[in-house]
């Protein structure tokens, strides 16, 4: 059957992405050096030969050209790796319509779309990765490395084209892509009323030098290029190839190999294109078990004989990082430095007229962070990475040539004041002493412009042999200022003149402004501004295959993008950019926020550390000083200071030699995050401003909170850099919103499959690695997930939430830069506006689900970030609907606005009366007559108030007769329902539904758990529950443990869901509540298959949550909901409408809904025997209370972070997941706990060692501990000490077995045992960790408590569990011992069990201790055979002696995930004592049955001493397993 022909209607446009290259016409291939192909990342061509998709935020454009209409067909040859067992999926967008998309395996073969039906002209062409993941060190990625697009006659035809010189049939047949089925579109909404974007992009405005001549007033003439003659070194040089060790090498290291002389024979040497990381020629050599790295540079280089009266001079962009030269064969100098440029004059070494050897010995190394076990010694920069780290010759070589006499640097610094230049020179002499006259020339450097500013002699310099320097002011004429907004530039050229002969000369190019911080606030051109700020990764840039004229583009189109979206400056985040990007922003108009390398490192050998930064820094500042759009320092990136003088006296250091070099005064940064105080440390820094990095409302809480979490830090700030408790610097944000990280797009997602959800919320979660699910606490799994929405969802949606808020702050933050680096933010031209309107809700919180007729009293503001005052304004505010329809809300008159001025005031906004239920807008927008000035907008959903409950049938009780209770009923009467107040759980039978109230307090009557077996009994004949929101830390009437979760956001799970009808996911995202828009504040743990929808985790946390929950329990129903609908039902239409359809479901639906699955019930606690448990004494050890007053004075307790503290923790013993602990009382001696040293708190105990463990036998011991600061590393250990003298090393890890007290979520191997709000109104939370003891037979003298320096631990308690020395064995298998295996039913020809006695050294893995383990093959389990059984035989001795024993233990290891019936049988065979157990795979486990509970000898008649002596295990799944079986015994 013929595939139908893909129709696209394309219209012809310029292509902005696509314009700088030529289009692929019909019939062509295009390899991977293509320039008609388009990365929208330089890193897409970092490898060589290919196109690499590294994320989904990548792709490939190109024009396809087409002079007839017609059909066409595109090819591409890829290949791709896995994640998960899943391939990369590569789709194909024609002009904005998705035609098809191909999943790409790992071979490389040819894949092709359907025939396209194309218009003559021009057609954008995109190929994107769809799917991206990356777990753990598996990465997904997708690879591709040619293209070829031609022109077919028919569908099923294979275009005669050549692919990479072979015809497309000489690959086989092509891979045929899926067509694109439009997706379901979600309920209707308004589209974003984003304010227009400023003007298209870069086109050069600039003269070149070379084009422009200058006349002297002596009379002499020079082009300004004139006196420096440039040839490129770049291309191929030869290479070593790479050495790694494990130590630094030394400074004779390969000179006695003759590399350095010229006639070396380099022939086997490999090539390798200069620039260029080496690491990408070598990938093997970047590795932290052999961190130090040495390489040699050898090129052949004719210096012309014309050139024997100039001076030679070479110049390095970079080399990384240690450089020694040598110029035919003898040494001419070295240089340090990984981004610093290194000019070296040569004029002595060189041969004229003939070719010689250049050749460079280049150590370098990836630093602490990477594998170097010494101090730093230098800075690193960007260091998330190890790929970060970049060698060699990875910036551009050349050589030039100048005069014997040449002006080797010319610093300019504009004085505004005067309308003057200060200018510092330095010239070098060869020749004789002379007297010359310099000379200054500053003429326009605009297309088009021709004036001059200055023209005239300065003064006479008397020049002796080498080096001179000076000073000179140069007057300028009516100088034109640079600004964002004017980016005027001029060149400034000085000239030595021997009378009317011009000797030499250099030019600069500049712009003449200043920038200043007066008081709290910057002055351009001393005119107070507001920074509008990004950032760039300055790491994407340089040493990636990626240079010249490419490199260029892609940075213009980043950086006139920012410009588009109303952005003024940009930082360069964590190392100096390569240098034309500071061309380009001077050109453009953006200013740079510049930043030194100095990045997260704070481990330095401080002598070597100086002597090398500062050095660097010199030039870094040398380098970029007359670049007008660098407008301030930073000279660092998060530096962790606390408790480390070295540090900061070095950070002080830097500080005051960049004082020293600028003489133009812009203002210096310590380093980007420097107001983090808590995070980076509070010791008082030398800065002139505060730069705070805060990912508030992406992690750690909610985004309505921001406001709150601001003042907090600001408070902190004020009382290390302020003056009388408030600060007088200027305050800035320089890392804000996120979502920028992390990504990854799963097209096979759908909401409402459960399972699908589940196997993201069981997925490790962290601040790297999100895995989707590290967003469901945002902005949702689904979205995360999308590859239409995905992180730029997040950006828009939260990036206008929380940078709203931000500028609302104006007073007291004076710029900010979200954490995005994407020139193409739709909504960053909305809060880059210079006059912002927006509407304020109490709480700081915005509109969001309404009723329909209700007025709603907002504080209207408007905000003016600029020097123009505004004069009569009008602000008009309207309600718009899905299909454009318009409501007038209000129109608004003010006469006037001031330059900064804030203006607010109540505004009531009414919506009007019978609106359609749906998703509206409504709108802001600020007039001057008819000039639109700002606008605004917010989502809004709105439905009619009231309740209609149709269909409502059967008796409603309500649990007990409080007010929380009587509210529910008149709610319930709102719909016609009636409900009778209860607490007699016998009277239920009656009743149909049993609605439990809103509670912020355990009901007492349910803590027996014999009340809630009764409640679960009358559920399990029939009836159904509705449990409404419970506000309180523990568990709610059927066993739910409630945990501190709140957040505005919840994640609907089973959107299809009755309770969720007429609703969508946004109506779920911050309700009207005047406390900070929450929706819900503590979920239940943990997340089980009944969710309907979670409380999802910020990012970096970890943990799922059931908000609303539904399951079938026998014939009834349970439904129990978190949300805080009950409470804002009258507040907010979306609480309303669910809560109606939650009511409504549960009295009319006959039956559970589809999505119903049986009620899960998880039991939390450890199973201990309470008679074995001892908890040991910490009081003689405890370092620190419980309690803090003041951040960081290094007297307080806990963490020293003041109130944000654990006074709130009960004292004494406590029951902790069933885990008997003593909590010290610190009253005694002012101490309760055992804190140590950190990253943040070095000034705390590194360890505390020899707590007594009173010599006991322990099986067990429980640590309660948690930390602060998370690192994600191993944090320290705990070292038991036997009475033996043996020593056992218990690794505390974080995120494995302890976590973050801010992120209380259960861990692999240790879950949340104590969570509860602290005085600063945070969740935070205690983890128990048991650690099975591999000696329980040696007594046990003391522990150690370690801190490896990582986080910052602490330990709260210690319990162990004695061994029972009475235990009765069943078998260890170390003596031979008989096991049966059968099937429970005979059948011919079924297989038998398999068990046999394996030895250690025959299968080491199957032993877990002693020389032997029981191995066990359990066939499946078949009708006719019936289950795989296996059992043995033991004593009775000592249960007829009347021992005691409280649980049934043994080790197990499976080789998959399954499920086994332990059995004991009674001696008649008349009763068992029976378990079902659920077995993990791949790793040694053990089980501990409770005999009471878990085998169900509690509701026994009879005891052990009754049993009949035989252990037996069932296999009753469908497909076989092996097992291995060590250590049986009661205990």
């Amino acid at each position: 059957m013929r595939k139908s022909v893909i129709v696209l209607a394309l219209l012809l446009s310029a292509l902005s992405a696509l314009s700088t290259a030529s289009g692929l016409k019909s019939g062509s291939y295009a390899d991977v050096l293509s320039p008609q192909l388009v990365v929208s990342n330089q890193d897409m061509k970092a490898q060589a030969g290919q196109i690499s998709f590294w994320s989904g935020q990548r792709v490939l454009s190109f024009a396809a050209e087409t002079e007839r209409a017609g059909l066409f067909k595109v090819l591409f040859r890829a290949w791709g790796k896995p994640c998960q067992n899943e391939w990369p999926i590569a789709k194909l967008t024609v002009a904005g319509k998705d035609v098809c998309s191909w999943t790409v395996e790992g071979n490389k073969s040819l894949y092709i779309s359907p025939a396209l039906e194309l218009s003559a002209g021009v057609h954008e062409v995109k190929l994107s990765y769809i799917n991206d993941a990356s777990v753990g060190r598996e990465d997904r990625n997708l690879y591709l490395d040619g293209v070829a697009f031609a022109e077919v006659n028919a569908q099923e035809e294979l275009p005669a084209v050549l692919f990479a010189g072979k015809p497309a049939a000489a690959f086989g047949q092509p891979k045929e892509g899926t067509a694109l089925k439009a997706q379901e579109s979600a309920p209707a909404a308004v589209a974003p009323f984003y304010p227009p974007k400023q003007a298209a992009g870069y086109v050069s405005t600039v003269t070149p030098k070379e084009e422009i001549t200058v006349t002297l007033p002596c009379g002499a003439s020079y082009d300004l290029a004139a006196f420096q003659e440039t040839r490129a070194l770049n291309g191929a040089w030869k290479i070593s190839g790479l050495t790694n060790s494990t130590q630094p090498f030394g400074a004779e290291e390969d000179l006695l190999k003759g590399y350095q002389l010229p006639q070396f024979d380099d022939t086997n040497w490999d090539e390798i294109a200069v620039p260029l990381d080496w690491y990408y020629k070598y990938p093997s050599s970047r590795t932290e078990k052999e961190p130090f790295v040495k390489g040699w540079y050898r090129k052949k280089v004719e210096i012309p004989l014309a050139a024997q009266d100039k001076a030679v001079i070479l110049h390095f962009g970079v080399i990384g990082y240690e450089a020694l030269l040598f110029v035919n064969g003898q040494q001419v100098g070295g240089h340090r430095g990984d981004f610093t440029p290194w000019e070296v004059e040569i004029t002595d070494y060189v041969k004229f007229g003939a070719d010689n050897t250049i050749a460079l010995r280049v150590f370098t190394d990836f630093g602490n962070r990477f594998g170097s076990p010494y101090p730093a010694a230098h800075v690193y920069g960007s260091q998330w990475g190890i790929g970060n780290i970049k060698g060699g010759l990875w910036q551009d070589v050349s050589v030039r040539y100048e005069e014997k006499v040449r002006i080797e640097s010319v610093s300019i610094t504009p004085q505004l004041e005067k309308k003057a230049l200060a200018v510092d020179w330095k010239i070098v002499n060869r020749g004789p002493e002379q007297a010359l006259t310099l000379y200054a020339a500053v003429v326009s450097a605009m297309k088009g412009d021709k004036s001059q500013a200055a023209n005239l002699p300065l003064t006479t310099i008397a020049l002796k042999q080498g080096l001179s320097e000076g000073t000179v002011e140069i007057p300028l004429q009516k100088p034109e200022l640079w600004s964002p907004e004017n980016p005027y530039l001029y060149y400034l050229s000085l000239a030595l003149v021997d009378g009317q002969t011009v000797v030499t000369a250099r030019t600069e190019r500049f712009g003449f402004r200043d920038f200043k911080v007066r008081g709290k606030y910057f002055y351009l051109n001393g005119k107070r501004i507001y920074l509008f700020g990004e950032n760039i990764r300055a790491v994407d840039y340089g040493g990636r295959r990626v240079e010249g004229e490419e490199i260029k583009r892609a940075l213009a189109e980043k950086l006139s993008g920012f410009k588009r979206q109303g952005y003024n400056i940009v930082r360069n985040a964590h190392l100096p950019v390569i240098p034309v990007a500071l061309d380009l922003a001077d050109e453009i108009g953006i200013m740079f926020y510049n930043e030194w390398a100095w990045a997260f490192t704070n481990s330095i050998a401080e002598e070597e550390f100086e002597k090398n930064n500062l050095a660097e820094i010199a030039q870094w500042v040398a380098r970029d000083y007359n670049h007008p759009a660098v407008v301030m320092w930073s000279l660092g990136n998060e530096v962790n200071h606390a408790g480390r003088p070295d540090v900061c006296r070095q950070m002080d250091k830097q500080v005051a030699l960049v004082r020293r070099l600028d003489r133009s005064g812009r203002p210096i940064g310590t380093f980007s995050g420097v107001a983090s105080l808590s995070s980076y440390g509070s010791e008082k820094l030398d800065t002139d401003f505060l730069d705070l990095h805060t990912y508030h409302g992406l992690s750690t809480a909610a985004w309505t909170t921001w406001e709150t979490y601001f003042r907090q830090i600001l408070q902190s700030a004020a009382k290390v850099y302020g003056e009388d408790g408030r600060l007088k610097m200027p305050f800035i944000i320089w890392e804000c919103v996120g979502f920028s990280w992390g990504g990854s797009s799963d097209p096979k997602f759908k909401p409402n499959e459960i399972a699908q959800y589940a196997q993201y919320a069981q997925r490790a979660t962290a601040w790297a690695e999100p895995n989707g699910i590290g967003f469901a606490g945002t902005i949702g799994l689904a979205a995360a997930l999308d590859p239409k929405l995905g992180l730029r969802y997040g950006r828009e949606k939260q990036g206008k939430r929380i940078i709203e808020t931000i500028r609302y702050l104006s007073e007291e933050i004076q710029g900010f830069a979200p954490w995005f680096h994407d020139s193409d933010t739709s909504a960053a031209a909305l809060w880059n506006q210079p006059l912002l309107v927006g509407l304020r809700q109490e709480g700081g919180t915005t509109l969001t689900n309404l009723c329909s007729g209700n007025a709603y009293v907002e504080k209207l503001f408007l905000l003016n970030s600029q020097e123009r005052s505004l004069q009569d304004l009008s602000v008009r505010i309207t309600l718009v609907s899905t299909d454009g329809k318009t409501w007038p809300l209000a129109e608004v008159p003010l006469s006037a606005l001031a330059g900064w001025e804030k203006k607010e005031f109540e505004q009531s906004v009414t919506i009007p009366q019978a609106l359609a239920t749906g998703n509206y807008q409504v709108r802001l927008q600020v007039f001057a007559g008819r000039e639109e000035l700002s606008r605004n907008f917010y989502d809004v959903f709105v439905r009619q108030s009231g309740f209609a409950a149709e269909g409502a049938s059967g008796k409603v009780a309500l649990w007990g007769g409080g007010e929380a209770a009587r509210q529910v009923q008149t709610l319930l009467a709102g719909f016609g329902i009636a409900a009778a107040c209860t607490e007699d759980l016998a009277a239920l039978k009656e009743f149909d539904l049993l609605i439990m109230p809103p509670a912020s307090q355990q009901a007492a009557f349910f803590e027996d758990s014999k009340h809630m077996q009764e409640l679960l009994q009358w559920i399990s004949q029939g009836g159904r529950y509705l449990q409404l929101e419970q506000n309180y830390a523990g568990l709610t009437p059927v066993g739910q443990e409630l945990i501190p979760a709140a957040n505005t956001f919840v994640d609907l799970v089973i959107p299809a869901h009755p309770a969720f009808a007429g609703l969508s996911q946004r109506q779920f995202d911050t309700w009207m509540n005047p406390d900070y828009g929450y929706c819900i504040e503590y979920a239940f743990k943990p997340f089980t298959i009944n969710a309907l929808a979670v409380r999802g985790p910020f990012l970096g946390a970890r943990g799922v949550y059931n908000a609303v929950a539904e399951g079938t329990y026998g014939k009834g129903i349970i439904f129990t909901s978190q949300l805080l609908a009950a409470r804002l039902w009258q507040r907010d239409s979306a609480a309303a409408a669910y809560l109606q359809n939650v009511v409504t479901y549960l009295l009319t639906a006959k039956t559970a809904s589809a999505f119903t699955k049986p009620w899960e019930m998880k039991s939390r606690k450890f199973n201990v025997n309470p008679e074995q448990m001892v908890t040991l004494d910490l009081q003689p050890y405890a370092t620190t209370g419980f309690a803090d007053e003041t951040d960081g004075d290094k007297k307080g307790g806990w963490t020293d972070q003041g109130s944000n503290d654990l006074r709130m923790i009960p004292r004494g013993r406590l029951e902790l997941l069933g885990v008997p602990v003593r909590i010290l009382d610190p009253g005694l001696n002012g101490k309760s706990c055992i804190v140590l040293s950190g990253p943040s708190r070095s000034y705390f105990p590194q360890k505390v060692q020899g707590i007594d463990a009173g010599n006991d036998c322990f099986g067990r011991l429980f640590f309660l501990h948690t930390l602060a600061w998370s690192s994600h590393k191993a944090v320290g250990e705990y070292r038991i000490n036997y009475l033996d003298g043996t020593v056992e090393s218990v690794p505390i890890v974080d995120g494995l077995n302890i976590g973050d007290w801010w992120f209380p979520n259960d861990l692999p191997q240790a879950p949340v045992a104590y969570v509860e709000k602290n005085p600063a109104d945070r969740a935070v939370g205690l983890w128990l960790f048991a650690w099975e003891n591999p000696k329980p037979a040696v007594p046990i003298a003391s522990i150690d408590f370690i801190s490896n320096g990582n986080s910052v631990p602490a330990l709260v308690a210690v319990s162990g569990e004695k061994i029972n020395q009475n235990s009765l064995l069943i078998d260890d298998f170390e003596q031979e011992k008989k096991w049966s295996a059968l099937r429970d039913k005979k059948a011919p020809g079924e297989p038998a069990p398999k068990v046999e006695r394996v030895k250690r050294q025959d299968d080491p893995e199957g032993v877990r201790q002693g020389d032997y383990a029981l191995k066990v093959s359990m066939p499946m389990k078949t009708a006719a055979g019936g289950a795989p059984v296996i059992f043995t035989k033991f004593a009775l001795d000592k249960l007829k002696a009347g021992a005691k024993y409280h649980s049934l233990v043994f080790w197990i290891k499976a080789d998959s995930p399954s499920s086994l019936l332990v059995t004991l049988p009674k001696a008649d065979w008349s009763a068992k004592l029976q378990c079902e157990l659920m077995v993990r795979a791949g790793q040694w486990q053990k089980v501990r049955l409770d005999l009471q509970k878990d085998l169900g000898l509690e509701s026994s008649a009879w005891q052990l001493d009754e049993l009949r002596g035989e252990f037996f295990i069932y296999y009753q799944n469908g497909s076989p397993l092996t097992f291995y079986l060590d250590e049986i015994r009661f205990e």
